[in-house]
């Protein structure tokens, strides 16, 4: 068997190009490719599924071209990181809202219960609780909607301030929902 043929691998390209059935040879944190008519370049990914089902990704950060000189053939030698050293590209936030109910008879209870929510869950969660518990205050909830345009973009700071002024009366019902909001400021 050619050993710079042992693997067969997908490289899928930056750009999502796909090319099924590379075959080179991956070692820890290399590779060798020997089909060296694939543009290969810093920033791809080669990912391996074995037969047990396991799906291992690796980040090419280096690549390097040889002509036939070295191997016999001409091929592409490329550094490798793997997706678990690969810094996450995508922020999770975890938001902390009380709304979890629990019965507790005779006991103490000191757990504490983090449920994961979305930011657009975050918005519709606080405009129910303006609803039923402000009396569908019309002021909040239009403030609440020109927040939730604003999300990510520089003018969410000054639509939270303003949320926050016109609700700091109510802020017994709203605080559970302040470190969520801040977050995203």
């Amino acid at each position: 068997m050619d050993i710079y043929s042992i693997h067969s691998f997908k490289l899928i390209k930056s750009g999502g190009k796909v090319f099924e059935n590379v075959k080179g040879n991956i070692q820890k944190n290399i590779a060798a490719i020997k089909d060296h008519e694939i543009p290969v370049e810093a920033g791809d990914i080669i990912e391996q599924i074995f037969p047990s089902g396991v799906v291992v990704r690796n980040e090419i950060i280096d690549v390097r071209y040889f002509g036939s000189k070295k191997h016999g053939f001409p091929a592409y030698e490329c550094d490798l990181k793997t997706q678990s050293d690969i810094a996450p590209k995508v922020q999770n936030t975890v938001f902390n809202i009380s709304d979890a109910e629990k019965i507790n008879i005779n006991s103490i209870d000191n757990s504490v219960n983090n449920i994961t929510i979305t930011p657009d869950e975050v918005f519709d969660k606080l405009s129910d609780v303006i609803v039923t518990q402000l009396n569908n205050n019309q002021e909040l909830l239009k403030l609440l909607a020109e927040m939730k345009i604003e999300k990510g973009k520089p003018n969410f700071a000054l639509k939270y301030k303003n949320f926050i002024e016109l609700a700091s009366p109510h802020m017994s019902i709203i605080a559970p929902f302040i470190s969520a909001l801040t977050q995203m400021i």
